[in-house]
């Protein structure tokens, strides 16, 4: 059976749920950075609403996002960005769990956020009590998540790393 997640009419409802949920911060730009872009969905929702995107993803299909006002759509990874470009908010939903170093991927990501900016990441919950009923069987337990993560574990990784104002 083929997950639902990847269902188009399901990813864009997810997209506009992560579109709420980052228009609801205090934000003070509209610059955004949309790590793990995937299909683009939310990158282009985002940029409906007059966000200037940058839809970064190393399968990205490129095509899906030509003629879409206000958005730079690259193949790629963040060393595919200019040095010095910076956001209001980097989002990076359901990307964490994928990456072979975490931590370097949150440290890459600050990089590019501007004073005051904001990082949104967004993984399964490990400890969620769908989790743990659900089992082996869950969907968390795909072949392409490396890492599972829990509020306390991301909230831990992300004051190391000097982050404050959780939400």
């Amino acid at each position: 059976k083929t997950s639902e997640y990847f269902d188009p009419k399901i990813k864009t409802a997810i997209s506009a749920l992560e579109f709420n949920f980052m228009s609801q911060l205090p934000i003070a730009g509209r610059r955004l950075l949309d790590i793990g872009a995937g299909a683009g969905l939310f990158a282009a929702l985002a940029s409906e609403h007059g966000w200037s995107v940058t839809a970064l993803d190393p399968a990205l299909d490129q095509e899906v996002l030509v003629g879409r006002p206000n958005i730079t759509a690259i193949r790629g990874t963040a060393d595919d960005l200019p040095i010095n470009e910076q956001f209001d908010v980097v989002t990076m939903w359901d990307v964490i769990e994928h990456v072979t170093t975490p931590v370097k991927a949150i440290i890459d990501a600050r990089s590019r956020i501007k004073d005051g900016g904001w990082l949104v990441i967004e993984t399964g919950n490990y400890r969620s009590a769908d989790r743990v009923l659900g089992g082996a069987s869950h969907w968390i337990f795909q072949l392409d998540h490396r890492w599972y993560f829990s509020p306390e574990s991301m909230s831990h990784i992300l004051a190391r790393l000097g982050f404050s104002d959780f939400v």
